[in-house]
């Protein structure tokens, strides 16, 4: 994404959560009957409650995930809108890349406001 100019440099990569692995659900407290995208929320917030105490409180931390599915995308937007009306001040995104669409989501208490990237790069669009 950097390379595209999607943003601007690396983010800081505080917490990654393979959420189909056996360990991973039971530290995040959810077993197997539990899906991928109730899984992803459950990261989301462990993801947030991390950084918070890792880095302390700060309103100018930012949070982002992305995903291809549109059921994942809506269940993380749910997550989201949540943690949005606990932490106002912090600013929450989806990068939504369903069927090689680039749609930057930020998350807001009940809505999104939603950007359309246009890629650069087009050649995968031939197939």
């Amino acid at each position: 994404m950097v390379e595209e100019r999607h943003i601007p440099h690396e983010p800081n990569y505080l917490a990654l959560f393979p959420v189909n692995h056996r360990i991973i659900r039971q530290q995040l407290g959810k077993g197997p009957e539990v899906s991928v995208a109730e899984m992803k929320q459950a990261a989301i917030r462990e993801s947030v409650n991390s950084a918070f105490e890792l880095y302390g409180f700060n309103e100018h931390h930012r949070f982002g995930m992305s995903d291809d599915d549109p059921q994942n995308v809506e269940l993380i937007i749910r997550e989201m809108s949540r943690l949005k009306r606990e932490y106002p001040q912090n600013s929450f995104f989806v990068f939504d890349t369903y069927k090689g669409q680039f749609i930057r989501r930020e998350v807001f208490d009940g809505h999104t406001r939603d950007e359309v990237v246009n890629m650069q790069h087009q050649q995968l669009a031939l197939f």
